[in-house]
C-alpha cells in the first residue's frame, strides 16, 4: 500500500550527540547515521557474485571483516575541521557504544591502511586529559586516536583529544552556527547536516590553494563574489 511504501521509504532521523564535542572555533561540521541501511547494503552486495568476490577480497587486504568496518559507522559519525599548521586539522568522530571494540577496529584498519606509507609510531605523550592515545607519524602530520567517553576519536590535531575533553566553548555556542541554524530552521532531529563557515574557512582554503599553486591561482573575481558568503 501507498502508506507502507511511505514508511519503508522514511529517512531515519537523529539528534547530533557528538555536535557537543566540536570546539568552537570549527569551520566545517558534518554528521550524518549510518544505522540499519549500511546492514542492508551490505546484504544486497553479498547477494551479487561479483561483488562478493571483491568483498572477500578487501578482507583478505585488510585483514578485517567488513562487518567490523562497517560497524564503525553504524551510529552517529561526525567530521570537523579547524585551522592547523601547516594544514587544517581534521577530526573523525564515531559514536561507539563498545568503545573498545571500535577503538581495536579501527587501530588495526589504520595499520593495514599505513604499513606502506612510510608511517611509523609518534614520539608523542601516549596519554592526554587522562586518555590512551596511539599516534601514528607521518612526514609532515600525525594522526591520534583513542577512545573514551562512548566514542573513537581519529584526529590530525595535535591538541584536539584535549580540547574536546576539555570545557572549553563549543560550536553549538558560536553565534555564527547559531544564526545559520536558526536561518535555515534547522530541527533538532535531522538526517544528517553539513555546516560551512565561509567567513573564517575560505581564507583558508585561499592560503592552502596559494601555498601550491601561487596566488594567481585564485581569481580575483571569485574573491570578490565569495567574500559576501557567511555560512
Amino acid at each position: 500500500s501507498r502508506t507502507e511504501n511511505q514508511s519503508a521509504g522514511q529517512v531515519e532521523t537523529f539528534e547530533s550527540k557528538l555536535l557537543a564535542d566540536v570546539p568552537g572555533d570549527a569551520v566545517a561540521f558534518l554528521a550524518f547515521h549510518g544505522g540499519d541501511a549500511l546492514d542492508k547494503q551490505l546484504e544486497q552486495l553479498r547477494g551479487e557474485a561479483m561483488a562478493q568476490g571483491a568483498l572477500e577480497a578487501f578482507e583478505r587486504m585488510l585483514g578485517l571483516k567488513i562487518d567490523a568496518i562497517t560497524a564503525l559507522f553504524k551510529n552517529e559519525v561526525a567530521l570537523y575541521v579547524r585551522a592547523g599548521t601547516p594544514f587544517p586539522e581534521v577530526t573523525l568522530l564515531l559514536e561507539a557504544p563498545n568503545e573498545q571494540d571500535a577503538l581495536a577496529t579501527v587501530d588495526s584498519l589504520l595499520m593495514q591502511l599505513t604499513k606502506n606509507k612510510l608511517a611509523q609510531p609518534c614520539h608523542a605523550p601516549q596519554e592526554q586529559a587522562g586518555v590512551t592515545v596511539k599516534c601514528i607519524g607521518f612526514s609532515s602530520v600525525s594522526i591520534r586516536y583513542a577512545a573514551f567517553d562512548g566514542k573513537v576519536v581519529v584526529t590530525s590535531g595535535a591538541q584536539s583529544i584535549e580540547e574536546i575533553r576539555s570545557g572549553g566553548p563549543r560550536l553549538t555556542d558560536d553565534d555564527a552556527f547559531k544564526s545559520a541554524r536558526d536561518a535555515a530552521g534547522m530541527p533538532d532531529a535531522t538526517a544528517g547536516f553539513v555546516w560551512l563557515d565561509f567567513e573564517d574557512g575560505l581564507p583558508l582554503v585561499f592560503g592552502l590553494a596559494e601555498a601550491a599553486g601561487g596566488s594567481d591561482e585564485i581569481p580575483a573575481e571569485i574573491r570578490r563574489n565569495l567574500e559576501p558568503l557567511r555560512s
